[in-house]
C-alpha cells in the first residue's frame, strides 16, 4: 500500500516570531481545546494549520533539549556556572560528538559508502569505549567550547565575530518574543559599526544617528593623534587663567606672577609655552582638564586687564589713545 507523503514547505524567519509570540502566550500544545488557538495563529502567520501543528510539536522538542543542556552544562561546567534561558544558540559539543568527528574523518570510516552504516559504527565503537576513556573525550569537548579570545589569529577572530552576531540576532530575536525592546550599537576591530535591536529598537537607532556617532567618538582618541602646537598651550593657559581671575580673554602675566598652577603632568614645570618642546606640549593638552589657575594677589586681576587691552582704561583721554596708537 502506498503512502503519500506532503511536502513540508519550511516556515520563514519572520513566520517563526510569529509563531514563538503565540508558544510562549500559551500555544504549546496541539491538544483539541487549543485549535482555534491555532487557527488563529495560522491566519496571522500567513500558514496552514499543519504546518503550525507540526511546527509546536518541533518547538517543544527544542526547548526540552534545551533546558536538558542547559542543565548538564550547570553541572558540569560548575567553574562557568552560566545559566542560558531559552533555547541554546548553538549546539553544545560533548565527548561524542568529539569522538563522532574524529571517527568519521578515520579512513575506517572513509571505507564505508553508507552514512547510516557509518554512524552505526562510530555508535558501537563509542559504546566499546570504557569510562575513563568517555571521560577522556568529554575533557577534550570542554576544551573545545572554551575558546580563549585573546589568543586567536586575525581570520580565527573574524569567524568567531560573524558567528557570535549570528548568535546575537537570535538572542534579540528571543528576547523580543519576551516582550523586550533591544538596540545594539557595535565597533567592530576593523572599525566597522553595526546596529542591531528588534525592530523598534532598529527604527529607534535609525530616528536617532546621533546615538551612534557619539558611540563612535566615545572610542576615538583624538587627544592622541593630534598634533598640537605651542599655540594650543598657549591658548588653554590664557583660557584657565581667564576662569581663575573672572576676566573673559585675559593673558597669563608671566613676568608679574600673582598665580599659582597646578595639576601639569608629572615632571613638568609652569613657563612659557615657547620653551615647551613636542612631548611636553602633548602631556600638558592630554592632561588639560586637571590644569587650574589659582589667584594669589588681588592685584593682578586689574594688572590682566592690562595685559588684555593697554588702551582700554576710560581714564586715558582719546586723544592721547589716538596718538599712542601712531606709530613714529
Amino acid at each position: 500500500m502506498a503512502t503519500n507523503f506532503r511536502s513540508y514547505k519550511n516556515l520563514t524567519d519572520d513566520q517563526k516570531i510569529i509563531l514563538r509570540a503565540f508558544y510562549d502566550n500559551g500555544m504549546n500544545t496541539t491538544a483539541k481545546h487549543m485549535q482555534e488557538i491555532i487557527l488563529r495563529a495560522a491566519e496571522q502567520a500567513g500558514a496552514t494549520y499543519d504546518q503550525v501543528k507540526k511546527w509546536i510539536g518541533n518547538e517543544k522538542r527544542k526547548r526540552k533539549l534545551g533546558e536538558s543542556r542547559t542543565e548538564e552544562n550547570k553541572h558540569e561546567d560548575s567553574d562557568d556556572n552560566v545559566l542560558r534561558i531559552g533555547p541554546p544558540l548553538k549546539r553544545v559539543a560533548s565527548g561524542y560528538n568529539i569522538f563522532s568527528s574524529s571517527m568519521l574523518s578515520s579512513d575506517l570510516c572513509k571505507a564505508i559508502d553508507s552514512k547510516s552504516e557509518k554512524m552505526r559504527f562510530v555508535s558501537s565503537q563509542w559504546q566499546a569505549l570504557s569510562a575513563e576513556e568517555k571521560n577522556d573525550w568529554k575533557s577534550k569537548a570542554k576544551q573545545v567550547d572554551r575558546i580563549r579570545p585573546l589568543e586567536l589569529g586575525e581570520d580565527e577572530r573574524r569567524k568567531h565575530i560573524a558567528k557570535t552576531k549570528k548568535n546575537l540576532m537570535k538572542e534579540i530575536s528571543y528576547l523580543e518574543n519576551l516582550g523586550c525592546e533591544v538596540a545594539v550599537v557595535m565597533i567592530e576591530p576593523s572599525g566597522n559599526i553595526n546596529q542591531h535591536g528588534s525592530n523598534k529598537g532598529v527604527q529607534f537607532l535609525m530616528q536617532n544617528e546621533a546615538v551612534a556617532i557619539k558611540f563612535m567618538e566615545f572610542f576615538d582618541r583624538p587627544a592622541e593623534d593630534k598634533q598640537h602646537t605651542r599655540a594650543d598651550v598657549q591658548n588653554l593657559f590664557n583660557e584657565k587663567y581667564s576662569e581663575a581671575c573672572g576676566i573673559p580673554g585675559s593673558r597669563v602675566p608671566y613676568k608679574k606672577g600673582g598665580f599659582t598652577v597646578t595639576g601639569l603632568p608629572e615632571g613638568i614645570i609652569f613657563k612659557k609655552p615657547l620653551n615647551y618642546g613636542s612631548d611636553q606640549i602633548k602631556k600638558v593638552m592630554m592632561n588639560a582638564e586637571e590644569i587650574i589657575f589659582h589667584i594669589t594677589r588681588e592685584r593682578n586681576i586689574n594688572d590682566s586687564k592690562l595685559t588684555h587691552d593697554p588702551l582700554a582704561s576710560t581714564s586715558v583721554p582719546s586723544d592721547i589713545q589716538n596718538l599712542l596708537s601712531k606709530n613714529y
